[in-house]
This record gives C-alpha cells, structure tokens and sequence, in this order.
C-alpha cells in the first residue's frame, strides 16, 4: 500500500498548515447562486507566509549561493545552532528555507522543499529537495465542476479521518451530514503520482493535475476534511491525519 504521505526526516516536525498555501485571489464558482457554494481559490507563488527582514535572509541567501528563487512561495526561514556529537556532522550556525513549489503557475500539494545553509553555504542532496521528476504539461484548464467537486468531496470525505494520539485511540471520522451544507473552497494544484492511492507510479516520475477541497473557515466547523481529486479522471480520496 503506498502512503498517503510521503514522509521525510525532519520535515515531519513542520504543521500540514503549509498544505493551504497562501492565495490572494478567491472567485465564486457560477453555481453559488444555485446554492452549491464552492469557491475556487488561486494560489499565489508571491504570497510567501514570511516578510521583512526573513524574506530579506532568504534572497540573501539564495543570491549568495547563486539560487534562483523563481518559482517558490517560501514558507519560512529558521536559525539553529548546532552540536552534533557524530563523527563529521556539521556543528554552527545552520540556516534552513522552506518552500512550496509552482509548476505552470500552480502549487505542489504535500510536497515542501528545503533549502538547508551551514554557514552560509548550501547543501545540496537529501530527501529534502522538492519534486524533481519531469516538469507537467503546460495545460492548467480545469475540467471538474464545482458540483462535481461538491460531490466527490462528501462521498470520501469520511476517509479523511484522524488517528492515533492519545486523544484520538478510536478514529475520528468525519460524517457528510456535518458538511451537506458547508461552503468549500477549492484550488487546483498538483500532486506527485507516487502520492495517489492506487497509482503504479513511482515517486518522482510525475506530476497530476489535481483538485484540493476544503470546507470554508467557518466558526461552526471544528474539522475540516481534506479530499483530492484528479482533474482528468474525476478519481478522488480523502486524506486521513495521523497524529503520535
């Protein structure tokens, strides 16, 4: 069974926040008259969750080891001082960028790069680098509809459950009737094909057109389940939390 994550070392420290990457835009899809209520939001690579002096660092840092910052919304940039105990690991001061990558225009979903600096000076390699597989097709029409997104959205909505924690020793699982008449807002990004349920492909060996859908922010909403589902296919699934 392949995983619903892709997990990596230190990055699973980081909050699945950063899975809604910032947007600036937000447009009624022409069904919210007819009462179905789906809002597709539109990412935005500028939209980056750090400013002033931080975002100042980072293009220092990047300029300095002559990084192209094109093509990432950056996430945040951390500072740590170092002292390892291990036969030639780094010890100092370590600077770590994470970002979220844009293909076409549109973000990676559940895939964050990290750019680690020790001293200054990058280090390349790891399991931290992003996608690095072939670059999508140019095209970024969507061809689901905000009802077909509503649909597909309750049907798996029950699979985007939370386990594990000592709060959760029984699965929470989400009901439909909670969400029946819940606004959404939806974006359309991409998704490694290693990360689909069911897909035979590898990791790293492509990139799929994909639909992200949420319930809108609402106060009377204390869960929100997260479901994909592909572009072309209309295939879709819900995305469970797994907490230690």
């Amino acid at each position: 069974m392949k995983p619903l994550f892709r997990v990596r070392p230190w990055a699973c420290l980081v909050a699945f926040s950063i899975l809604a990457a910032s947007c600036s835009k937000r447009t009624p899809s022409s069904s919210e008259d007819q009462g179905i209520c789906v809002s597709r939001i539109f990412p935005q690579v500028s939209d980056h969750a750090v400013s002033g002096a931080n975002l100042d660092s980072i293009y220092r840092l990047f300029a300095l080891n002559n990084l192209s910052t094109a093509d990432l919304q950056f996430q945040s940039w951390q500072t740590y001082t170092t002292n390892n105990v291990n036969a030639g690991a780094y010890s100092g001061y370590q600077e770590q960028v994470q970002a979220v990558q844009f293909f076409n225009g549109l973000p990676v979903f559940n895939e964050t790069e990290y750019f680690t600096f020790d001293a200054g000076s990058y280090q390349p390699g790891g399991m931290n680098d992003g996608y690095t597989g072939p670059v999508p097709a140019a095209d970024t029409t969507g061809h689901q509809t905000p009802g077909g997104l509503r649909a597909a959205f309750l049907q798996k909505l029950s699979q985007s459950y939370i386990a594990g924690g000592p709060l959760h020793s029984r699965p929470f699982v989400p009901s439909p009737s909670t969400y029946v008449n819940a606004c959404l807002d939806v974006s359309l990004g991409y998704l490694d094909a290693g990360l689909i349920p069911g897909n035979a492909a590898g990791f790293e060996s492509a990139l799929v057109k994909v639909w992200r859908v949420t319930p809108t922010r609402s106060s009377s909403i204390t869960y929100y389940p997260l479901v994909f589902v592909e572009d072309d296919s209309g295939f879709a699934w819900g995305v469970p939390s797994f907490h230690p």
